[in-house]
């Protein structure tokens, strides 16, 4: 697995503070994060219980990413503002299908809190799969 340095800009990511060489970059050849990776051993490793989806494609790898991790136990939680897929509806079905489905919380970034445990947690390591 290789490791680089954190590439966030506290313009963008003002709440998390992640460490130089915190983060794991996993490439995937499919659709999902965890077909054909060692994302589902990473995450049981850090004792990670919710995952948090972001992307592009939302219809398509961020919804397959969600599937998948759902079928693994975790809970999901997939802003509605960081996902876009080719069109609206295409996105919002998505979306939906994620809400209803795999219960996912699909509210709006800025609507998310996270207690500072989390935020320590989050700290220790956050986990990719390229898109």
């Amino acid at each position: 697995m290789e490791q680089r340095e954190s590439l966030a800009s506290p313009e963008i990511t003002p709440s998390y503070n992640c460490r130089s060489g915190c983060e794991r970059v996993l490439l995937n050849p499919k659709h999902s994060g965890f077909f054909s990776t060692t994302l589902d051993i990473l995450l049981e490793y850090l004792g990670t219980k919710t995952v948090i989806l972001t992307g592009i494609a939302g219809n398509i790898c961020v919804l397959f990413t969600a599937n998948d991790a759902y079928m693994r136990d975790f809970s999901l939680i997939v802003p509605c503002d960081c996902v876009v897929s080719n069109t609206e509806q295409e996105n919002g079905n998505a979306l939906e299908q994620m809400r209803k489905v795999l219960k996912a919380d699909v509210r709006p970034s800025a609507e998310l809190v996270f207690a500072a445990s989390d935020r320590r947690e989050a700290g220790k390591a956050r986990a990719y799969a390229s898109q």
